[in-house]
């Protein structure tokens, strides 16, 4: 077993040079990271169905790019909450996926664009 000395106090630098970095990296993941809790899902009552949209129906390189294009227009543009779900059949394959806005103007201009 290798035990590893490290110094009393880190310099300051180091410090807030990590802290930095781990805010950024805790701001990105977020909105991926906060679970669906049923509160989420009442105050998010405008709903975008996305037929189609799957790795099984697209492939896989084609689906990451679409869901890539979705979740940068919602960092982009969304004010309110939202969360997306795969929606599945009823055999358990998804064929799908849903996405649910708290603003109805959120929800529609995504519906336009996609």
């Amino acid at each position: 077993m290798v035990k590893m000395i490290l110094p009393a106090a880190w310099p300051w630098w180091i410090n807030r040079s990590m802290n930095i970095i781990t805010q950024k990296l805790f701001t990105r993941s977020n909105d991926r990271l906060r679970p669906v809790t049923e509160a989420r899902i009442a105050t998010c009552s405008h709903v975008v169905d996305q037929p189609g949209l799957s790795r099984q129906h697209l492939g896989h390189n084609a689906f990451a790019a679409a869901i890539s294009r979705r979740r940068a227009w919602i960092k982009e543009n969304c004010t309110g909450d939202h969360h997306g779900e795969p929606v599945r059949d009823s055999d358990g394959v998804i064929t799908g996926r849903r996405f649910q806005f708290s603003d109805g103007d959120d929800a529609f201009h995504f519906g336009l664009r996609f």
